[in-house]
């Protein structure tokens, strides 16, 4: 009789446990979205991984115009941003004004990334002349740490 006894009080103890950690209940539909959360998850670093592996080389465009840095990001950085990016070559990564020592803007530049300079330099050029670069512009880069200049006209 006293193992009966202590049979029920066990048996009761597990249903106060089960009472209190339920078994969980597993919804079919929640699986398959978390699943595919963390498979689009995996892709976008897989995707990341591979756009990073693409080697840009810093490319600076000196031009020679004296316009204020707005009509600059404009005329030459946005639209040329734009540019790049919509060809999957490069990037425009920002830009600057060189100003004398009376504070007047001489040249503005514009720093660029672009991948494959050998292939992209002349359709980044020819971009460059579209969107209105004077004579006398021109670009700066490296290659196997020899510096280069390019004319754009």
């Amino acid at each position: 009789m006293h193992k009966s006894n202590s049979n029920k009080s066990f048996v009761c103890d597990r249903q106060k446990r089960v009472a209190l950690f339920p078994a969980p209940q597993f919804n079919r539909y929640a699986q398959r979205k978390e699943f595919l959360k963390l498979l689009a998850f995996i892709f976008s670093l897989l995707f990341s991984v591979c756009v990073m592996a693409e080697k840009t080389t810093f490319v600076f465009a000196h031009i020679n115009e004296t316009i204020m840095p707005i009509e600059r990001g404009n005329k030459y950085e946005d639209p040329l941003d734009s540019f790049l990016k919509g060809k999957g070559i490069g990037e425009v990564t920002g830009g600057g004004s060189l100003l004398s020592k009376s504070g007047k803007i001489e040249w503005v530049g514009v720093d660029i990334e672009l991948q494959n300079p050998q292939k992209n330099l002349p359709v980044l050029i020819q971009k460059l002349k579209e969107l209105g670069a004077p004579k006398g512009s021109f670009l700066e880069y490296t290659v196997d740490s020899h510096p280069k200049k390019a004319p754009i006209w």
